[in-house]
């Protein structure tokens, strides 16, 4: 986990190394983009993502939402003054978004040019017209649980196509054939390995 994420810390350490300067918590915020993050949408812990990393894209974000004249507001009006009013940015985009659900704010969103998208639940996910086009889960029956629903690789191999197991694999279930047909042990040696204890 840590050479996974300490890639992208680059920025960072060069600070703190050349600067001496410990980057603060920055959640998820952005430091070239206002606003930029998470939004409460209308419902239960429902949010929107969405960022204005260019001017046009703040400019109609005003516009959008009612109030174009936040555009030339002072405390908005360029990013640096967005930066040092981004508590007060937030709410202001907050009041907006929560008047919908996360769908309806990111399509309107999209729809005036700005970069956002719901914050999607696992629910969410099942119901995604784009995930089930590309056939990103599969119904299978599970000898032990039923019918339940599995995530399908989410490359399309037209020529290949990756088609999913019956379910996933118990614990031992390959044990016998791995034993019996790659290791070519006898039966009898198998069920001496069960009735001493090394095999379970």
């Amino acid at each position: 986990q840590h050479e996974s994420t300490v890639v992208m810390n680059g920025a960072s350490l060069l600070d703190y190394a050349a600067n001496g300067r410990v980057a603060p918590p920055s959640a998820n915020r952005h430091p070239h983009a206002a606003p930029h993050g998470v939004y409460p949408c209308r419902g239960h812990d429902r949010w929107v993502a969405l960022a204005c990393e260019h001017e046009h894209e703040w400019q109609a974000l005003a516009a959008l939402i009612g109030q174009a004249e936040l555009a030339t507001d002072p405390r908005f009006a360029t990013l640096a003054a967005r930066k040092a009013n981004e508590d007060a940015l937030d709410e202001i985009v907050a009041g907006w978004t929560r008047r919908w659900s996360p769908q309806e704010a990111a399509e309107q969103l999209q729809a005036a040019g700005i970069p956002a998208a719901p914050v999607a639940t696992v629910v969410d996910l099942l119901h995604d017209p784009h995930l089930a086009a590309r056939r990103r889960f599969c119904r299978i029956d599970h000898p032990e649980l039923g019918q339940m629903l599995i995530g399908e690789p989410s490359v399309i191999l037209h020529a290949h196509p990756v088609l999913p197991r019956r379910h996933p694999v118990l614990l031992g279930e390959d044990t016998e054939p791995l034993l019996r047909d790659l290791l070519g042990l006898e039966e009898e040696e198998i069920v001496r390995g069960y009735l001493e204890g090394v095999l379970q």
